[in-house]
């Protein structure tokens, strides 16, 4: 479908790749990884036709269809409503509806033969591309991304950039290309918001490319990985846990095969120098020379950047208590977006706060930083030192400043010294100290302010998106530093990974209401899907006591003994029940592992193979149906 043969590229004098190879396949699911400034984004452009090889060559499948989400989608500005906007991506269809009610007004007016012909056309069109379902197809996507019924009516430019973003993401899934690449898509989704674009995202028919942080994200949808390091590029099959573990045994093999190739190396030379000068050994000194120019040398095992090296130090001891919110309000004229919070805080807590966006997390962390008025009691323990790490690095960094002189003015009395050790311990070096925090990319803003949080004296941390702009493994060194961490913490994040790695106990905002689950955000999101099953069979259970409530009552109801027996067939079809939801999962296991073999080379390009497998695929689905049907009358009865 897309073919890379020999690509290079180069930016500003740099090759970001050289001479590197590979295909992709219809229906697979790749995740581009690599460090900070290795080129994901630019590889997406170049399979979008927006920059050229330096050299070699990339091939498309004639009349492919690509679409692609990123940044730069967000300049985009009209006084169009988001209905129309997002609804744009059918302009061929809507031009002809347009058209169809003008052909219709026509004939109304004066009826001719071509006029009938024409709307018989028009109708035909429409009726083909589903053209009368489409405003309920957009309303659903926009649902999923979190727009209510009245929003698709407001100003596109009415919303912040996260929400248009959104907006883009939408268009981009409405298109069904058959290339959807996707650019950091979950970095304006919230929590729900991530989870419904996995849910749609796994029925996506064509092949799907993307660049993300989330670990989560390219382990539940990708079964390929192409990583980008030191100029090359190379594909790992199966999702994102899958390629650590490949990446980890290749790193020994090739650390094993450096150390054999070193030692051999090293014999060779001794044997070249202690000979070199004697005459009888001249020309088997001259072979081994040639030998060693000829030898393709093995690299050593090291990656593209030095990692940072974060440690975060409790310098004073708090109290048992770290914070008290005895009912906390905060509202922005009418809408209240904290109601009567309470809870307390205890030295050592890992707090993950979550909710929806828009629900007031931010707000609620700086109230408790001390940065926001509020109602209500705040009360911090003894010794308690609380240190705000904003979301938005630019309010918090001054563009005036060096980043030296940005961190020594909240240093509490450290020396230049100490501070240029910090600031090393970050990747900054050098000259670079004196570079304006203004000039600064989203990343180094990100490290210079995680450097101004080291130099605290804090014991009590309020995070607030620290994982922004951070490449994984700047995030893997973060989550080791928050769990050696010897104080406290309130983090929010929409990385479900580093939500999972630092936190111990959650805190949930949703309609202003603060409620905690003593636990993981592993366990916290089962027991959510959990109660949302059981939200789903009570509200089937009330329908049917409705119907039956509604029902005529029979003129003389008559007490019946309790059926012992009832109880046992209630075990006996909730074992049922259990079975079917197994076999359904083994029956989608099977649909995943063929179309794994689908996307193979070896089978997608003989027919008759592909025939077989597509007849296999199909006969599996029917099977899920007819699974998917009798867990649905097992469950039935066991609501009754």
């Amino acid at each position: 479908m897309i073919t890379a043969n020999n690509l290079t590229f180069e930016f500003s004098g740099r090759p970001l790749y050289e001479n590197v190879n590979f295909d992709l396949h219809p229906r697979q699911r790749i995740g581009i990884v690599g460090r900070n400034g290795t080129g994901k984004s630019t590889l997406l452009r170049l399979l979008n036709k927006e920059y050229q090889p330096s050299s070699g060559s990339l091939n498309f499948q004639s009349g492919l269809n690509i679409s692609y989400f990123n940044q730069d989608l967000l300049s985009f500005m009209t006084d169009a409503s988001l209905y129309h906007v997002v609804a744009a991506v059918f302009q061929e269809v809507l031009d002809a509806m347009a058209e169809l009610d003008e052909v219709t007004y026509q004939m109304e007016q004066a009826f001719s033969e071509d006029l009938m012909n024409r709307m018989f056309a028009l109708q035909e069109k429409l009726e083909l591309s589903d053209a009368y379902t489409l405003e309920s197809r957009v309303k659903r996507i926009l649902a999923g991304l979190g727009f209510t019924d009245e929003d698709c009516d407001s100003p596109y430019g009415s919303f912040s950039g996260g929400w248009r973003m959104r907006a883009q993401l939408a268009k981009c899934l409405l298109a069904n290309p058959d290339v959807l690449m996707l650019d950091e898509p979950t970095n304006h989704l919230d929590l729900p918001a991530i989870e419904w674009l996995e849910g749609y995202l796994r029925s996506f028919e064509g092949t799907l490319i993307v660049v993300s942080h989330d670990r989560f994200l390219l382990d539940r949808l990708c079964n390929r990985i192409l990583e980008i390091e030191r100029g090359k590029i190379t594909a790992y099959t199966g999702n994102f846990s899958s390629y650590i573990e490949q990446k980890e045994e290749a790193l020994m093999l090739q650390a094993a095969a450096y150390k054999n190739q070193q030692s051999k190396l090293k014999q060779e030379e001794r044997f070249i120098e202690r000979f070199r000068a004697k005459a009888s050994k001249a020309k088997a000194v001259k072979s081994r020379i040639k030998l060693l120019e000829k030898l393709e040398r093995i690299d050593a095992p090291d990656s593209d950047q030095a990692s940072m090296n974060l440690k975060l130090k409790v310098r004073v001891n708090p109290g048992k208590i770290i914070q008290t919110l005895e009912h906390v309000n905060k509202h922005y004229g009418e809408k209240k977006v904290v109601k009567e919070a309470s809870a307390i805080i205890e030295r050592g807590d890992k707090i993950a706060l979550i909710g929806p966006n828009g629900q007031g997390k931010s707000t609620l962390l700086r109230v408790m930083g001390g940065i926001t008025e509020h109602g209500g009691n705040i009360i911090n323990g003894h010794n308690v030192k609380p240190a705000y790490f904003a979301q938005h690095q630019a309010e918090v960094l001054d563009p005036a400043k060096n980043m030296l002189d940005e961190v020594l003015y909240d240093a509490g009395g450290m020396t230049e010294r100490e501070v240029r050790t910090i600031l090393g311990s970050f990747l900054f070096t050098g000259e670079d100290v004196l570079k304006k925090t203004g000039v600064l990319s989203g990343g180094e803003k990100m490290r210079v302010a995680l450097a101004k949080l080291i130099t605290s004296d804090a014991n009590f941390l309020l995070l607030d998106e620290p994982t922004n702009h951070l490449d994984m493994l700047s995030v893997e060194v973060l989550i080791d530093a928050l769990n050696d961490y010897e104080g406290t913490y309130v983090v929010v994040s929409h990385d479900r990974f580093f939500l999972s790695e630092v936190a111990t106990k959650i805190w949930y905002l949703d309609n202003g209401r603060l409620m905690e689950y003593p636990g993981s955000y592993e366990e916290f999101d089962e027991w959510k899907n959990q109660q949302l099953k059981l939200n789903a069979k009570a509200d089937k259970a009330s329908e049917k006591v409705e119907k039956k409530a509604a029902a005529p009552a029979p003129a003389a109801p008559v007490a019946k003994p309790v059926d012992k027996s009832k109880e046992k067939e209630q075990a006996k079809l909730q074992k049922q029940l259990e079975e079917a939801e197994k076999k359904q999962q083994q029956i989608r296991d099977e649909i995943f592992r063929l179309e794994e073999e689908a996307v193979k080379p070896e089978v997608y390009t003989n027919k008759t193979a592909i025939a077989e497998l597509k007849t296999k695929l199909e006969q599996t689905r029917q099977k899920l149906a007819e699974a998917d049907q009798e867990w649905e009358r097992i469950f039935e009865l066991l609501v009754e």
